[in-house]
């Protein structure tokens, strides 16, 4: 896990290639976003 938390800090994760938003059917959200969002039952 700490491997994991170096390579977010270094920016390993923070960027995606348009195959992601093809896949998913929509534009990719980041974590921030999905924090911000309202929480729904």
């Amino acid at each position: 896990m700490l491997t994991w938390y170096r390579a977010a800090r270094a920016g390993y994760f923070a960027h995606t290639g348009p195959l992601l938003a093809e896949l998913l059917g929509r534009a990719p959200r980041t974590a921030a976003d999905r924090l911000a969002a309202p929480i729904t039952a």
